[in-house]
């Protein structure tokens, strides 16, 4: 029976010294290829199996004085000592590594702040600008490779509002669904033939002008320059829609600019868009540098009034108030007064013979 309980302490203690053997091959590995996890699990298995290891080595020294013999010539306990010096500086180097990429991401988070340019928020109700908004949030935030993927989603999320929002808002807040929520934008907004056609129509729709003042010219020609341009980086063909283009932007003018721009073209030549939009710049600066409350003349003319200074000219005109809901006025004419229903004070009584010299005058 003696025999018997030796042969399985021996073989005990050659799977405590296979065990060792096995683990010195694991530290052999490279070193990324560790975890914390994994090196405390083996560092206590160590432990085990050296406590397993003595507790067999006493067994035998009662039972076979002999094998305690060749105990004391065995290396095991400084293997398992080197094993254990190993495993440590395993962890030390993990946890060094960990505290640096702590120091790195708290140093990144810091420096991902976005600059100080304010980027569009994009609400989806006019598809053309999705062009300009994307196109700036990937500038500013896209290619910063120092933002973590789901912070650009969470910046993303912040400048969308109405539509484009609710496209994406319910997505995890992962990594994964920032590509995601870029495509089903893309596929929403990204539609030429949309974009095209929302800067047709607002060329179509640049209201009317009822009195060609500097700033009504230079705000059409900034909104017709800016949709045009627009349409060429479409590859759309503006230079071939100028014959249409210049008549639908002339019927938004006022009657005088339409007269001058008539008076100083050359007749013989087809109307363009550019040298439309030229003229419209030239008269606003015509208009800037006039004297104030100038806008209202027509041509340089001089004419000799001779006036009569009297206390009151007449009553206030109308008598009473006029309800405009009962008049019929044509659709196409301008009012020279928009406040003509409105009782008030006659400040200037023309002779008809005036009225007629300044007529011709302005026609």
């Amino acid at each position: 029976m003696a025999a018997e309980d030796i042969k399985k302490l021996i073989a005990a203690r050659g799977q405590c010294k296979a065990s060792m053997t096995r683990m010195e091959r694991f530290l052999q590995q490279e070193p990324q290829l560790f975890t914390v996890e994994s090196l405390n699990t083996r560092k206590a298995s160590m432990n085990t199996v050296f406590q397993k290891y003595q507790d067999v080595c006493v067994q035998l020294s009662v039972l076979e004085p002999e094998h305690h013999k060749d105990d004391l010539d065995d290396d095991t306990e400084d293997r398992f000592y080197s094993i254990m010096t190993a495993l440590e500086c395993a962890l030390n180097v993990i946890e060094k590594t960990a505290q640096q990429n702590t120091q790195t991401a708290e140093g990144t988070g810091k420096a991902a702040r976005l600059p100080s340019l304010d980027i569009p928020v994009f609400d989806g109700r006019d598809v053309a600008l999705y062009k300009s908004f994307i196109e700036m949030f990937e500038a500013v935030v896209h290619r910063d490779a120092r933002i973590p993927v789901v912070q650009k989603l969470c910046f993303l999320k912040k400048y969308l509002k109405g539509e484009p929002l609710q496209l994406i808002d319910n997505l995890p807040i992962i990594g994964a669904s920032y590509d995601s929520a870029l495509e089903l934008l893309k596929k929403r907004y990204d539609n030429p033939a949309l974009i095209i056609s929302s800067h047709v129509n607002t060329l179509l729709d640049i209201p009317a002008l009822h009195r060609g003042t500097a700033l009504q010219l230079r705000d059409m020609v900034a909104k017709v320059r800016q949709h045009l341009t627009a349409l060429q980086n479409l590859e759309q063909p503006v230079t071939s829609w100028d014959a249409i283009l210049a008549c639908i932007l002339l019927r938004k003018l006022d009657s005088f600019t339409v007269r001058l721009y008539h008076s100083e073209r050359d007749n013989s030549e087809q109307h363009t868009v550019s040298s439309l939009l030229n003229f419209l710049e030239k008269r606003a600066a015509v208009l800037e540098a006039s004297p104030a409350g100038s806008e209202s003349s027509v041509q340089d003319y001089k004419i000799d009034v001779d006036c009569a200074i009297v206390p009151k000219i007449t009553s206030a005109q109308p008598q009473q108030a006029i309800d405009l809901a009962k008049l019929i006025l044509p659709n196409a004419i301008t009012l020279a007064d928009d406040e003509f229903n409105v009782p008030g004070e006659v400040s200037l009584l023309l002779a008809e013979r005036l009225r007629q010299a300044l007529r011709i005058q302005c026609c």
